[in-house]
Formats: structure tokens, C-alpha cells, sequence
């Protein structure tokens, strides 16, 4: 548990071209009805070497979903029979679904599982190009072909958030990935965000620091940050509209020679001659929120314990009101790194010996 308040309960707004920005320091406010301090207690967890979790068939956890029962689907992208495991609300296993090959309702190689309002659940595959949407018993609903490889996610007003629908320009100094609000069919409503990478292939450079980018969404509501405003949130209403900015102040992390010798570690000869680092890291790692609308934003600051990492926790109005801290896995590949469902905290982390264990956290406050 990690909390430190601040002296003053006066958070600063103000409109900046007729949006309401929330400007948070360093600290969080002391504020009536809010929580003083914030804590995890583990409730179950799904670990890979757990040989009842074995013998189902996950070996490799890639992303996850959460319905509102509790029910987790895990994902595996990788070439396996079943692609998705479902496992009941305390973490026993019941089924897998998503089988792999090309025909109606298999699965290729899907990054990225969602579950609807309904609790539906909805996959991305990118090498069929189609969005697979089964009921939660893993039979098929329908399909829905994409022209393009695309990660779609639902919203309640039956839109869709998507990212890939439009291919960057490979000749370009930077790729451009767009945000972008769409309908049901997925055509074009409008531009939410934009997020730019550098195109190895022009500059021949290779980040090697971590992409300070995320977005979530909540039954009404759609965050995203970008590393190019800094700590500063962008809220969004479900028909795409501009809402609040939610800044705050930050203390900058720089990148340890540990981290950098890791990272090269994991590239060939050619990939480590042109890899760079930032002099530090990026104001925060990935975003998720609650049903409520309280916003938890991961950073890169390291607790006491040097083992979990700081997050930061914003109340619906956008001031920043507390800290705790959690061990969480973010996988660059998958864009969804923490749920939140009644009041638990659900993510994928990493043990030291490799293997994976998917966990489940009592949020208390």
C-alpha cells in the first residue's frame, strides 16, 4: 500500500479552448469522500505452472478479458488448439473455445480479447482479418470480415474504437497509427488520437525505451494519453467528443543501465548497433478505469519493496485522489494490460523464473 496526500484539497481547473482541464500535482488531494488509503489483497490466481492449468492446454498468456460475473477468458496468440480459456470466477477452469484454423469462428492469430455489456466476447484476429463475436459458453455469434488487421473495441452505444483500420505509410520518417471512432460497420466517424512511432526502417534507429501510450473505456467514457502531451489525459464521451484533459505533475524516472542492458539482451547483433534510449522514461506505462469512472494510470515509478510499480488513481471528476501499487506485466503487444470489475483488479505478471501467472486483487480502501 502506497499513499501520500497533499496539504492543500484545492485542485485546479480551468477551460482551455472550451475544455475543462484538471491540473493535479505531485501529491494527491485530500478530498471529503474519498479514500485516505489504498491497498491489494490477492484473491486467486491462474498460474502457468500450475499443472491443472497446464493440462487444459494454456501454456502462454498473451491478453485477457473479464465479464461482469467475474468469468476470466484468457488469450493465447500463439499456434495451439484452443486459442481462448475460459476460467470461472475464482479461477477454476471450464472450458476453451476459438480453435485454430480459417474456417467460421476459428482463429489464426487473435492480439486482443474484449467482452461486451452483454457479456459477449469479442476477438480480433489479424491474420483472418475478421472480428470473431461468441456468447460466453464459446459458441459462435457471429463474424465480421475487416478489410484491414484491425483491433476493434466495442462500446455501449454499439460503436466501435478502433486502431489499423487505415495502414501507416512505410516511407515515412514516422508511422502514424490513428484512434479512431467508428460505427457498427466500421466505417469512419472520427479521429480521436494519433499516436507516432519512428520508422526503423527510414531512420535506422531502434527505441529501445518503452511507448508511453494507453487508452480505457468504461460504460461511458474513453481515455487515452499519449507521451507527446506528457502526463496529460485526454476523456472522451462515447460519441467522440473532447471532454476533460486530466494533467499532472510527475517525477521523472531515468533509465537505469540495468534496464538498457536488459532490453539489448533480448536483440540480435544488427538490432543492438542501432538501438537508442531516452534519458528517461515516459510519464506512465498504460491506463484502466472502473465502472465508476475512477481512472488508474501505471507510471514507471518503482514502490518501496522495488518489486511493483506506482499507480496513480483519479476520481470521476479528474483530481488525482491516491496511490497503490501492483506488479503488473505490460506486454507491448496487447493493449489492454489491468481490468477493473467490482471492485477487483485483474493483469497478467511475470515471476522471476518466466512464467506467467494471471491475478486477481482485491482493491481496499
Amino acid at each position: 500500500m502506497i499513499c501520500c496526500k497533499s496539504t492543500s484539497d484545492v485542485v485546479e481547473r480551468f477551460l482551455e479552448d472550451s475544455v475543462e482541464v484538471v491540473h493535479n500535482r505531485i501529491k494527491p488531494y485530500s478530498l471529503e469522500g474519498e479514500p485516505e488509503n489504498y491497498s491489494l489483497e490477492e484473491q486467486f490466481a491462474i498460474d502457468l505452472e500450475n499443472n491443472a492449468v497446464s493440462s487444459a492446454g494454456l501454456y502462454k498468456m498473451d491478453s485477457f478479458g473479464v465479464d461482469f460475473e467475474g468469468n476470466v477468458y484468457i488469450v493465447n496468440q500463439e499456434e495451439t488448439k484452443d486459442h481462448i480459456f475460459k476460467f470461472r470466477n475464482r479461477g477454476q477452469f471450464e472450458s476453451s473455445f476459438g480453435r485454430h484454423g480459417q474456417g467460421p469462428g476459428e482463429l489464426m492469430r487473435p492480439p486482443l480479447l474484449t467482452v461486451t455489456g452483454k457479456d459477449e466476447v469479442i476477438v480480433c484476429d489479424i491474420l483472418n482479418a475478421k472480428i470473431v463475436q461468441y456468447r460466453e459458453d464459446g459458441s459462435l455469434v457471429r463474424e465480421i470480415p475487416t478489410k484491414s488487421n484491425i483491433m476493434a473495441f466495442p462500446l455501449k452505444n454499439g460503436n466501435y474504437m478502433v486502431m489499423g483500420r487505415l495502414r501507416p505509410d512505410l516511407t515515412a520518417k514516422f508511422l502514424i497509427y490513428p484512434m479512431e471512432l467508428c460505427d457498427g460497420d466500421f466505417n469512419f466517424l472520427k479521429l480521436l488520437e494519433e499516436f507516432k512511432l519512428e520508422n526503423v526502417r527510414v531512420t535506422q534507429r531502434l527505441r529501445g525505451t518503452p511507448l508511453g501510450f494507453g487508452f480505457s473505456i468504461t460504460q461511458n467514457r474513453i481515455f487515452t494519453g499519449n507521451e507527446e502531451r506528457n502526463y496529460e489525459i485526454w476523456e472522451f464521451d462515447l460519441e467522440g467528443n473532447l471532454t476533460r484533459k486530466i494533467r499532472k505533475d510527475y517525477k521523472h524516472i531515468p533509465i537505469p543501465d540495468e534496464f538498457k542492458k536488459e532490453r539489448l539482451n533480448r536483440l540480435n547483433k544488427s538490432l543492438r548497433e542501432i538501438a537508442y534510449f531516452a534519458d528517461e522514461f515516459p510519464p506512465f506505462q498504460a491506463l484502466f478505469s472502473d465502472e465508476a469512472g475512477y481512472l488508474f494510470v501505471l507510471t514507471f515509478e518503482k514502490d518501496e519493496s522495488g518489486k511493483g510499480y506506482l499507480i496513480d488513481i483519479f476520481n470521476p471528476s479528474g483530481a488525482f485522489v491516491g496511490r497503490m501499487s501492483a506488479d503488473i506485466l505490460v506486454n507491448e503487444n496487447a493493449p489492454v494490460s489491468a481490468i477493473i470489475r467490482h471492485g477487483l483488479l485483474y493483469y497478467i505478471q511475470e515471476k522471476e523464473n518466466g512464467y506467467r501467472r494471471f491475478v486477481a486483487e482485491k482493491i481496499i480502501h
